[in-house]
């Protein structure tokens, strides 16, 4: 839409810039004395045509930030069309951060993005994330239905009616997990969408990449590029040497992200991708053990009655694999 506009501040992250530009919308500038961002003149700048409002903070390059109470004055002004996202990627520099997930709990057309990247010094990999409404995160679960698409248009996978079925019910308990709200979705949880195909794509690229190219191998180049473009950043930002905790943390984490990348890798490459997709749905189940013996989360029935639906998808598909190995052998 040429009509729509995004709204950030004069001496914010030139990324915002380039993004409107990308995608031909609208960039209005709203002037900042003192390189902070003058929340009450972007207030003022939102009209019809605004889709987006970019905060970041702290602000990048300038390293100046605001409030909590000059960003309550200004969500209570922002209207229900307009998403609000919080770029903070600097975050933990703060000695007395601002509350803004507190929108996100509320409901509001909020996205706090946050990054491991600063820091912890993980320029290098770029890790990454995004807290948003609960349509967000219920996207993102259709990989494996876009998956087993994929393997039926592009790889010529037989795709039957129990796999079809087993993703369905999968993604039903994935839902339940979750439970959306009609209230808590918006248009630009769409954005989501782009990130399943993405993610999707991936699992093709290697699934089609020459046998020649180890699934090590592939794991192998992805980490190289990682590290020269890491070194490169990290040349102009600086790197901060974590704490012993933290950095027994990150190694624990990359240990497990480069060997569950990895193996997921060689289940795509040796696999029929309709067998594996009903299987995604699994990391649902150990994002949510994480949130209860180690976070001290609380859960529900709902999420008892769809993890277990998750599980049951996953073993129907395992166990009817098996049994036509054993009729075919």
């Amino acid at each position: 839409n040429p009509n729509a506009a995004l709204i950030a501040a004069e001496h914010a992250f030139v990324v915002y810039k380039l993004m409107a530009t990308l995608f031909g919308a609208k960039y209005v500038e709203v002037p900042d004395p003192g390189f902070i961002h003058d929340l009450d003149a972007m207030a003022a700048a939102i009209t019809d045509e605004t889709r987006l409002v970019f905060i970041a903070n702290p602000n990048n390059p300038t390293g100046t930030f605001v409030d909590e109470e000059a960003i309550d004055r200004f969500m209570a002004k922002v209207p229900d069309h307009v998403v609000v996202v919080f770029d903070e990627a600097y975050f933990e520099f703060f000695k007395e951060a601002p509350d803004t997930l507190k929108y996100v709990r509320e409901g509001k057309n909020v996205c706090v993005l946050r990054t491991f990247s600063k820091a912890y010094g993980l320029a290098g990999l770029r890790i990454g994330y995004g807290i948003a409404s609960e349509s967000v995160a219920a996207i993102l679960q259709t990989l494996p239905l876009l998956m087993t698409l994929i393997s039926f248009i592009f790889l010529g996978e037989k795709v039957g009616i129990h796999r079809i079925l087993a993703v369905t019910i999968g993604f039903a308990g994935v839902l339940l997990i979750i439970r959306p709200g009609v209230d808590s979705f918006d248009v630009f949880s769409l954005y989501a969408v782009l990130a399943v195909i993405g993610m999707a794509m991936r699992d093709l690229g290697s699934r089609l990449s020459p046998n020649s190219i180890s699934a090590s191998l592939l794991a192998l180049y992805g980490a190289m590029t990682f590290v020269v473009i890491g070194l490169g950043m990290m040349w102009f930002e600086g790197a901060k040497v974590p704490s012993l905790e933290a950095a027994g943390y990150l190694l624990a984490m990359i240990l497990l992200a480069s060997s569950g990348s990895y193996y997921t890798t060689k289940a795509v490459r040796l696999g029929e991708m309709s067998v594996i997709s009903p299987l995604r749905y699994t990391r649902l189940l150990f994002g949510m053990m994480v949130g209860v013996f180690i976070l001290h989360e609380e859960v529900d029935h709902y999420m008892l009655f769809g993890s277990a639906i998750v599980v049951l998808a996953g073993l129907y598909v395992w166990f009817r694999e098996q049994r036509h190995q054993k009729i075919s052998s």
